[in-house]
Protein backbone atom coordinates (compact mmCIF):
# COMPACT_ATOMS: atom_id res chain seq x y z
CA UNK A 1 0.00 0.00 0.00
CA UNK A 2 1.17 3.47 -0.81
CA UNK A 3 2.45 5.96 1.99
CA UNK A 4 -1.05 8.02 2.69
CA UNK A 5 -1.74 11.17 5.14
CA UNK A 6 -4.77 11.85 6.77
CA UNK A 7 -6.34 14.83 5.26
CA UNK A 8 -7.92 15.83 9.10
CA UNK A 9 -4.73 15.52 11.53
CA UNK A 10 -1.66 14.13 8.91
CA UNK A 11 -1.65 10.82 10.51
CA UNK A 12 -0.09 7.99 9.03
CA UNK A 13 -1.45 5.29 10.73
CA UNK A 14 -4.93 3.82 9.13
CA UNK A 15 -6.87 0.57 10.25
CA UNK A 16 -6.39 -1.50 6.76
CA UNK A 17 -8.40 -3.96 7.28
CA UNK A 18 -12.00 -1.77 7.48
CA UNK A 19 -13.77 -0.64 4.31
CA UNK A 20 -13.42 2.41 4.32
CA UNK A 21 -9.91 2.92 5.50
CA UNK A 22 -10.05 4.68 8.84
CA UNK A 23 -7.31 6.92 10.28
CA UNK A 24 -5.85 4.98 13.61
CA UNK A 25 -5.30 8.89 15.44
CA UNK A 26 -8.40 10.85 14.38
CA UNK A 27 -10.89 8.14 12.82
CA UNK A 28 -11.55 9.95 9.78
CA UNK A 29 -12.52 7.98 6.49
CA UNK A 30 -10.07 7.71 3.63
CA UNK A 31 -11.17 8.39 0.47
CA UNK A 32 -9.11 8.23 -2.51
CA UNK A 33 -9.08 11.30 -4.54
CA UNK A 34 -10.29 8.94 -7.82
CA UNK A 35 -13.02 7.11 -5.67
CA UNK A 36 -14.31 10.28 -4.56
CA UNK A 37 -14.74 12.21 -8.33
CA UNK A 38 -16.14 9.09 -9.60
CA UNK A 39 -18.89 8.70 -7.15
CA UNK A 40 -19.83 12.01 -7.12
CA UNK A 41 -19.91 11.55 -11.24
CA UNK A 42 -22.40 8.49 -10.90
CA UNK A 43 -24.59 10.71 -8.33
CA UNK A 44 -24.95 13.12 -10.29
CA UNK A 45 -25.75 11.26 -13.69
CA UNK A 46 -28.81 9.50 -10.98
CA UNK A 47 -29.48 13.10 -9.97
CA UNK A 48 -29.78 14.61 -13.70
CA UNK A 49 -31.83 11.19 -14.47
CA UNK A 50 -34.17 11.66 -11.40
CA UNK A 51 -34.44 15.38 -12.33
CA UNK A 52 -35.37 14.09 -16.10
CA UNK A 53 -37.89 11.68 -14.80
CA UNK A 54 -39.79 14.32 -12.77
CA UNK A 55 -40.01 16.65 -15.19
CA UNK A 56 -41.00 14.07 -17.52
CA UNK A 57 -43.93 12.82 -15.29
CA UNK A 58 -45.11 16.72 -14.60
CA UNK A 59 -44.92 17.42 -18.56
CA UNK A 60 -46.87 13.96 -18.67
CA UNK A 61 -49.29 14.83 -15.88
CA UNK A 62 -49.91 18.36 -17.59
CA UNK A 63 -51.08 16.93 -21.30
CA UNK A 64 -53.25 13.97 -19.30
CA UNK A 65 -54.87 17.40 -17.63
CA UNK A 66 -55.19 19.36 -20.91
CA UNK A 67 -56.97 16.25 -22.91
CA UNK A 68 -59.36 15.55 -19.49
CA UNK A 69 -60.56 19.23 -19.28
CA UNK A 70 -60.59 20.19 -23.26
CA UNK A 71 -62.41 16.67 -24.04
CA UNK A 72 -65.08 18.04 -20.73
CA UNK A 73 -64.87 21.35 -22.44
CA UNK A 74 -65.64 20.10 -25.42
CA UNK A 75 -69.14 18.31 -24.42
CA UNK A 76 -70.46 21.60 -22.57
CA UNK A 77 -69.97 23.45 -25.59
CA UNK A 78 -71.92 20.53 -28.06
CA UNK A 79 -74.24 20.41 -24.96
CA UNK A 80 -74.00 24.25 -25.00
CA UNK A 81 -75.39 24.45 -28.67
CA UNK A 82 -77.42 21.71 -28.99
CA UNK A 83 -79.33 23.80 -26.15
CA UNK A 84 -79.09 27.33 -27.54
CA UNK A 85 -80.38 26.07 -30.65
CA UNK A 86 -83.19 24.05 -29.46
CA UNK A 87 -84.26 27.70 -27.05
CA UNK A 88 -84.78 29.03 -31.13
CA UNK A 89 -87.32 26.32 -31.50
CA UNK A 90 -91.04 27.27 -31.27
CA UNK A 91 -92.69 25.30 -28.99
CA UNK A 92 -94.57 23.24 -32.06
CA UNK A 93 -91.09 22.38 -33.40
CA UNK A 94 -89.63 21.69 -30.33
CA UNK A 95 -92.21 18.94 -29.37
CA UNK A 96 -91.97 17.78 -33.00
CA UNK A 97 -88.45 17.27 -32.34
CA UNK A 98 -88.90 15.20 -29.62
CA UNK A 99 -92.01 13.71 -30.37
CA UNK A 100 -90.13 9.99 -29.69
CA UNK A 101 -89.99 10.67 -25.91
CA UNK A 102 -94.14 10.74 -25.89
CA UNK A 103 -94.51 7.41 -25.47
CA UNK A 104 -94.93 5.47 -28.90
CA UNK A 105 -95.36 8.32 -30.99
CA UNK A 106 -93.16 9.19 -34.01
CA UNK A 107 -92.85 12.08 -36.82
CA UNK A 108 -94.40 9.80 -39.30
CA UNK A 109 -97.51 8.60 -36.73
CA UNK A 110 -97.79 12.55 -35.86
CA UNK A 111 -97.93 13.78 -39.51
CA UNK A 112 -100.01 10.37 -40.90
CA UNK A 113 -102.89 12.15 -38.62
CA UNK A 114 -105.32 13.32 -41.17
CA UNK A 115 -107.60 15.94 -39.79
CA UNK A 116 -111.54 15.70 -40.59
CA UNK A 117 -112.81 18.17 -42.44
CA UNK A 118 -116.35 19.97 -41.15
CA UNK A 119 -118.99 19.67 -43.53
CA UNK A 120 -121.72 22.91 -43.87
CA UNK A 121 -125.09 22.21 -44.84
CA UNK A 122 -127.50 24.07 -47.14
CA UNK A 123 -129.40 25.77 -44.36
CA UNK A 124 -125.71 27.34 -43.22
CA UNK A 125 -125.30 25.25 -39.87
CA UNK A 126 -122.35 23.02 -39.23
CA UNK A 127 -123.01 18.97 -40.29
CA UNK A 128 -120.84 15.69 -39.36
CA UNK A 129 -117.20 15.71 -39.80
CA UNK A 130 -115.68 13.54 -43.06
CA UNK A 131 -112.42 12.68 -44.43
CA UNK A 132 -110.36 12.23 -41.17
CA UNK A 133 -108.49 9.85 -39.33
CA UNK A 134 -109.93 7.65 -36.50
CA UNK A 135 -109.04 8.27 -33.15
CA UNK A 136 -108.99 4.65 -32.38
CA UNK A 137 -107.06 3.94 -35.19
CA UNK A 138 -104.78 5.92 -33.50
CA UNK A 139 -104.99 4.58 -30.18
CA UNK A 140 -103.72 1.48 -32.05
CA UNK A 141 -100.76 2.75 -32.94
CA UNK A 142 -99.35 4.83 -30.03
CA UNK A 143 -101.51 3.30 -26.91
CA UNK A 144 -103.75 5.04 -24.40
CA UNK A 145 -103.07 8.67 -23.70
CA UNK A 146 -101.95 10.03 -20.28
CA UNK A 147 -105.31 11.82 -19.87
CA UNK A 148 -108.63 12.76 -21.69
CA UNK A 149 -110.79 15.65 -21.57
CA UNK A 150 -114.71 15.60 -22.42
CA UNK A 151 -116.36 18.68 -23.46
CA UNK A 152 -120.02 18.18 -25.29
CA UNK A 153 -119.34 17.31 -27.91
CA UNK A 154 -115.63 16.63 -28.24
CA UNK A 155 -113.13 14.36 -26.30
CA UNK A 156 -109.21 15.62 -26.22
CA UNK A 157 -106.57 13.33 -25.74
CA UNK A 158 -102.95 14.22 -24.42
CA UNK A 159 -100.07 12.39 -24.53
CA UNK A 160 -97.32 13.29 -22.37
CA UNK A 161 -93.50 12.93 -22.13
CA UNK A 162 -92.06 9.36 -20.67
CA UNK A 163 -90.76 10.13 -17.13
CA UNK A 164 -87.04 9.89 -17.74
CA UNK A 165 -87.55 12.72 -20.39
CA UNK A 166 -85.66 16.03 -20.05
CA UNK A 167 -88.55 18.12 -21.73
CA UNK A 168 -92.33 19.25 -20.56
CA UNK A 169 -94.04 17.86 -23.95
CA UNK A 170 -97.50 16.61 -24.63
CA UNK A 171 -99.49 15.79 -27.64
CA UNK A 172 -102.77 16.63 -28.06
CA UNK A 173 -105.42 14.90 -30.04
CA UNK A 174 -108.81 16.27 -30.41
CA UNK A 175 -111.68 14.40 -31.60
CA UNK A 176 -115.35 13.80 -32.28
CA UNK A 177 -117.65 12.17 -29.89
CA UNK A 178 -119.89 11.80 -32.86
CA UNK A 179 -117.72 9.99 -35.96
CA UNK A 180 -114.89 9.45 -33.87
CA UNK A 181 -112.46 11.30 -36.16
CA UNK A 182 -109.64 13.49 -35.25
CA UNK A 183 -110.60 17.39 -35.93
CA UNK A 184 -107.47 19.27 -34.45
CA UNK A 185 -103.99 17.56 -33.68
CA UNK A 186 -101.20 19.74 -31.86
CA UNK A 187 -98.18 18.64 -30.02
CA UNK A 188 -95.75 21.48 -27.80
CA UNK A 189 -92.69 21.34 -25.89
CA UNK A 190 -89.32 22.66 -24.48
CA UNK A 191 -86.57 21.83 -22.60
CA UNK A 192 -86.71 20.98 -18.48
CA UNK A 193 -84.97 23.66 -16.40
CA UNK A 194 -81.51 21.80 -15.13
Amino acid sequence: MKNIECKNCGSNEFKTDSNPIICLYCGTPYIEEEKKIETLVIREKLSIKANLMIIFGIVFIFLIGIFVFSSMKGQHVIEVQKVSADNKLSHEEYGYKYIKDAGEWNEQVYDGIKTAKHQLTDDGKWGEFYDGSLYSDLVQQVGEPSSLHEDENEITAIWTQNPTSRHVLWVNVKYDKQTGMIIKKNIEGWPMDP
